[in-house]
């Protein structure tokens, strides 16, 4: 993983101990599982590829939570609580080692995909440029912090689940090019797609 305020690497295994009691989340840096094409700025076209999968779980059911990690059995990876989290309506991330980087365009399909597995996951967070709160918890909720780790023979196969979404939703084909009646409603077309048209037309 990166750490975004430094833009230095940090181990996934340093999750399992590592986190600070703040007063508000937004005292703590934040991290990225991506590479960036141009420096560290946090916008989706920047994105050269992401090494890890994090799922948001926010405010769920005792019975959610346990679904979730029922599902994760055989998994690699590291779950924590979220500064939000609670016994009662549990918050918490998990991060997913993956078979190899995920592109910016294959991410949604990606998304998507874990979402199938994980209905819970928060769709807010299925943008590839998403930072993250390192772990951090507030003075009077520091004894409800948990982390945890597993290290299972299963990672985040990019390729099996591209090919399941792919399988499931096909490319569209390209549409069929227009078909006009006459030379000028082709003409018009043309100048409400490229207003330079009109300026070419009067050049010459």
């Amino acid at each position: 993983v990166e750490d975004w305020s430094r833009n230095t690497a940090l181990p996934m295994r340093h999750f399992i101990n590592l986190y600070e009691v703040v007063a508000k989340k937004e005292d703590v840096m934040c991290w990225t599982p991506n590479q960036w094409k141009d420096g560290p700025k946090p916008t989706n076209a920047n994105v050269l590829e992401t090494h890890a999968f994090v799922c948001d779980f926010d405010k769920l059911t005792l019975d959610d939570a346990k679904v979730i990690f029922a599902k994760l059995k055989g998994f690699a990876y590291i779950a924590h609580a979220s500064y939000s989290h609670l016994p009662d309506k549990p918050s918490f991330r998990v991060i997913l080692p993956v078979s190899r980087p995920i592109k910016p365009e294959e991410y949604k399909r990606i998304w998507w995909e874990v979402q199938a597995i994980f209905p819970k996951l928060d769709k807010a967070c299925k943008d590839p440029r998403r930072l993250w709160y390192l772990p951090s918890c507030s003075p009077e909720r520091e004894r409800l912090y948990w982390c945890t780790g597993k290290d299972g023979d299963i990672l985040i196969d990019v390729d099996e689940l591209l090919a399941q979404s792919l399988k499931r939703n096909p490319p569209k084909p390209p549409a069929p090019p227009p078909k006009f009646s006459s030379e000028k409603t082709a003409l018009n077309y043309a100048i409400n797609k490229d207003p330079s048209v009109r300026l070419q037309i009067a050049e010459q």
